[in-house]
């Protein structure tokens, strides 16, 4: 359980990141 709670908290933050990359992208954008 320990090693794919980790695997899965791995890929909640890297969703995240990309998410507010996303998001960054669109406000340079906009500007």
């Amino acid at each position: 359980r320990v090693q794919n709670d980790g695997i899965q908290n791995q890929i909640g933050n890297g969703n995240l990141v990309a998410v507010r990359a996303e998001g960054n992208a669109a406000m340079h954008n906009r500007n």
